[in-house]
């Protein structure tokens, strides 16, 4: 299924995408604001303005001559005093005619409601509240952040749209064919799995070796083996370090399945799961209380509840045995990825969200 990207506009005013400076070397907020620019470039003018202040972001905003603005929220970059001199400003742009949509990222949304529930919906009422009672846009990346957003009564709902968010790794490399045995795919860090699933398909696959291929990619290949270590699953998983994107694709590009085990469930929070089904791959996971409304419905993945470890292994015995519900799965996936994950579908859904509704 082929997106359409929106028609080049004669409007030479740039797109603005806003985003916190990033504060790790591996920043997602910061990864999927550089990449959204990146694929605006594709209809129009578009840059991208890292701010380190509040200050600093309402002068840059008041003397911008742009065509919309795509703030990026996290709510370590607005607990502070300034927001407050933010929010006229917004408000400034908005009576200008200058469309703002306003991006609620579920890595902070999900951390917050676990560990700091009563801080998120302070935020949530006297931040995002009045961004939406300025008539401004709020987007969500998955269906947990927007519930909770609505949870707080801090948007409404005619203007709060789900759209899939997450860097991805792109797809560089297909396969014309793949040799038995099949191989599963799995992409993260060991803090982000579900010990007791893993140990699970361990075992069950030490049984019969011959029934599949399992490689596992992550940043750290020491930390991998003293996870796995630690855990005491037998060595049936091929360890793969960091590896530049193109050597991933081509390790996704031989996969049958991907398995994706996260413990909180499996979401659009993390960008394995968009590199998985970049490539079409059908998804075996866990269904937990991140896990997206749009995944359960799409027919990509067989999920299993949270902690079962037998569930989890017999989708995989499932997808593994039945030709045919392997093909069914791989389209939703193909079909998911192209109409809501991917790039242009991301960005017209971003210019719907900057039309004006009133």
């Amino acid at each position: 299924m082929t997106v359409p990207l929106a028609s080049p506009s004669p409007d030479n005013r740039p797109w603005l995408v806003v985003s916190p400076a990033p504060a790790a070397p591996f920043d997602g907020i910061h990864d999927f604001a550089n990449e959204l620019t990146q694929a605006l470039r594709d209809v129009g003018p578009a840059e991208l303005f890292e701010f380190r202040s509040l200050s600093e972001l309402s002068t840059h905003l008041e003397r911008a001559r742009v065509r919309g603005v795509f703030l990026q929220y996290s709510p370590p970059a607005f607990v502070h005093r300034d927001v407050l001199s933010l929010l006229p400003t917004l408000s400034r742009l908005r009576a200008r005619g200058v469309p703002v949509v306003v991006t609620v990222h579920e890595y902070w949304a999900s951390s917050a409601a676990t560990v700091k529930q009563a801080v998120w919906r302070w935020l949530c009422r006297h931040t995002l509240t009045s961004i939406a009672a300025r008539s401004l846009r709020v987007v969500a990346t998955t269906s947990f952040a927007a519930g909770e957003l609505r949870d707080a009564g801090a948007a409404r709902s005619p203007r709060l749209m789900v759209v899939p968010g997450g860097s991805t790794i792109p797809r560089t490399s297909w396969a014309e064919t793949v040799s038995p045995p099949p191989l599963i795919a799995m992409i993260g860090q060991p803090s982000a799995l579900d010990p007791h699933v893993v140990l699970g398909v361990a075992r069950w696959l030490a049984n019969d070796p011959s029934r599949a291929r399992w490689v596992w990619v992550s940043r750290s290949l020491s930390e991998m083996r003293a996870w796995w270590r630690d855990l005491g699953a037998p060595e049936v998983v091929e360890f793969r370090g960091e590896l530049p994107m193109p050597d991933v694709s081509a390790l996704l590009a031989q996969a049958s399945l991907g398995m994706s085990a996260a413990v909180d469930g499996t979401s659009f929070r993390r960008s394995r799961l968009t590199a998985l089904l970049a490539h079409g791959l059908p998804i075996v996971g866990l269904d937990g209380r991140f896990t997206d409304d749009l995944l359960r419905t799409s027919g990509a993945a067989l999920l299993s509840p949270q902690g079962d470890a037998a569930a989890f292994i017999a989708n995989l015995e499932r997808l593994l045995d039945d030709a045919a519900l392997r093909r069914s799965v791989t389209e939703a996936s193909e079909q998911l990825f192209a109409s809501r994950i991917s790039w242009p579908s991301i960005v017209a859904r971003y210019l719907d969200a900057a039309t004006p509704t009133d």
